[in-house]
């Protein structure tokens, strides 16, 4: 009797930490590079669902800024939301005037939606997006 409690209360523990351990919420993650452009850069993440970046370094008519950096994602069909990922984080590398390269971290709001000026003197290279699914 006292064995096949154990075989059982091993059986459940096996089984509880396989849920955990195949749990899909692991982030991943995609490089995009950052060009200076009104089209920008997209890249395709999955079903639908892509990551767009977009700099302005001249004066953006639909921001009303200069120097704007657009990260999104989002789905062709659900636009503007991810309908399949969401988006965790960006970390954007910049060059900085004196050829130094820096790094910061942006979260994104509620739509997957990122959007920041640029400091003077600094160029965005390349954005690493971190993403998992819903």
């Amino acid at each position: 009797m006292m064995n096949k409690k154990k075989i059982l209360i091993l059986i459940v523990l096996f089984v509880a930490v396989a849920g955990f351990t195949l749990n899909p919420a692991s982030a991943t993650s995609k490089t995009i590079e950052i060009t200076d452009s009104y089209y920008g850069i997209e890249k395709s993440i999955g079903n639908g669902d892509k990551i767009t970046t977009v700099y302005i370094s001249g004066y953006s008519g639909q921001s009303g800024k200069t120097r704007y950096l657009q990260i999104s994602l989002w789905n062709y069909k659900t636009y503007p939301k991810g309908k399949y990922y969401k988006m965790n984080k960006a970390k954007v590398y910049y060059q900085k005037s004196n050829g130094k390269t820096v790094f910061q971290t942006y979260k994104p709001d509620r739509y997957g939606y990122i959007g920041k000026i640029v400091p003077k003197g600094y160029t965005p290279k390349k954005a690493i997006v971190y993403y998992n699914r819903k």
